[in-house]
């Protein structure tokens, strides 16, 4: 927690916004990288400010304007959610080579370490990405000149061992600082007595272990109800409410999809004179707790309503990069094919993402467009992998980037 989403991004930070200190004979109008200065710093954190609409509801702390907040309690998960998930973006074509390719290497490599679940090569790929840059960033920030060398801070180093300790101990996510705070904080809202403070924590300490062992060995603690009125799909999947009153009848280009869909799992599959019609539902809970809703109902909702936009997700219909996609989920609902019901998703999937753009960031940047109703799909519920985000891309208009949660 405290290496990468603090110090990393403490020592990144004033490196663009030219706040680190000078050394003797150095001079501050040779730094080229610090790009983030005056009125351009301003502009940068309204910008950031203004996603916040865009992020989804999963997103359980935007980040705030950097310009305005970074000094005023910046939370460790908005330095993650702003330096690892916003700023490829906003720095591309502002701030130079070397600086920006070294910056997305960190980028890669961080968004890697910070998954819960990381396979062996993806775990090479991110050692890889840490050792370049952590070689490249002596050279191009420092080059030689010792009036730099408080540049290369102890924490720059220590990337190096992310990747072997995620081998000796597992994920870094699952046993980060955020575990241990929560559970002191926890552990400090039930001391009552003021008196001998650390012997009354030490005993509410005891007293969570001895209950947490309780519950496991005597499965005490079983899975909460499903929600109300849900319909269950399996494998941790559900649909929500709400629920249309009354039967829709598809446009053309989702019966397309529909029909390619349903023959493929039934051959012989009709379509009645009516056409065909479908109850739609609003929302839909994910194996990973996440909530999706639908453009039928946040379309509803007024320009001015405090709304998070959690229409967009993730599709992984096979295990290689070419089987991922993006896109807007115009509604769900629920169709009997083969005799049993399913439940499915009516998508608007995102064109390919820009291929200059993504080799320029290192695969970091994924920029695209989407435009609603074009390149429908019908997909079953279950490929859908997470809620994500696609916020603006300032500097192309018409064009959003791929933005998703990292750390906890």
């Amino acid at each position: 927690m405290h290496l990468t989403a603090l110090n990393i991004t403490d020592l990144i930070m004033g490196l663009f916004r030219g706040t680190l200190e000078v050394g003797p004979g150095d001079d501050i109008d040779t730094w080229d990288w610090a790009v983030l200065t005056g009125d351009t710093w301003k502009e940068h954190g309204a910008i950031v400010a203004s996603f916040k609409r865009h992020l989804s509801s999963s997103i359980d702390r935007p980040p705030r304007d950097p310009s305005k907040k970074i000094n005023s309690g910046y939370k460790a998960v908005e330095f993650l959610n702003y330096v690892y998930g916003m700023l490829p973006a906003l720095l591309y074509g502002v701030l130079p080579e070397p600086y920006y390719g070294n910056f997305c290497k960190l980028v890669y490599g961080v968004r890697i370490i910070c998954q819960r679940v990381i396979t062996a090569d993806e775990l090479r790929e991110a050692h890889r990405a840490f050792t370049e840059f952590v070689v490249d960033f002596e050279e191009i920030y420092v080059q030689r000149d010792a009036s730099r060398i408080h540049f290369v801070r102890q924490c720059i180093h220590n990337l190096i061992h992310l990747c072997p300790e995620t081998i000796r101990v597992g994920p870094l996510s699952l046993l980060a600082q955020w575990l241990m705070e929560r559970t002191i904080g926890n552990l400090g809202e039930e001391i009552k007595q003021p008196s001998n403070p650390y012997k009354n924590l030490s005993e509410r300490g005891l007293q969570r272990a001895q209950t947490n062992a309780a519950i496991s060995m005597l499965n005490l603690d079983p899975p909460p109800a499903p929600p109300k009125g849900s319909v269950e799909l399996g494998d941790g999947y559900f649909l929500l409410n709400p629920t249309a009153r009354s039967p829709m009848k598809m446009t053309d280009a989702e019966k397309k999809a529909f029909l390619l869909y349903a023959r493929g799992k039934e051959p012989g599959y009709l379509v009645g004179d009516k056409g065909i019609r479908v109850i739609r539902k609003g929302r839909i809970r994910l194996p990973t707790q996440q909530i999706g809703r639908t453009a039928w109902k946040e379309h509803q909702k007024s320009s001015d309503a405090p709304l998070r936009i959690s229409r967009m997700v993730k599709d992984e219909e096979g295990n290689s990069q070419k089987d991922i996609f993006f896109g807007e989920v115009s509604y769900f609902f629920e169709a009997i094919l083969n005799g049993e019901s399913e439940g499915l998703a009516m998508v608007s999937l995102c064109d390919n993402p820009n291929s200059e753009i993504l080799g320029r960031s290192r695969t970091t940047l994924w920029v695209t467009r989407l435009i609603p109703g074009q390149h429908v799909r019908c997909i079953p519920i279950s490929v859908i992998n997470s809620v994500v985000s696609l916020l603006p891309f300032p500097h192309i208009p018409g064009t959003l980037f791929l933005f998703e949660k990292s750390g906890p």
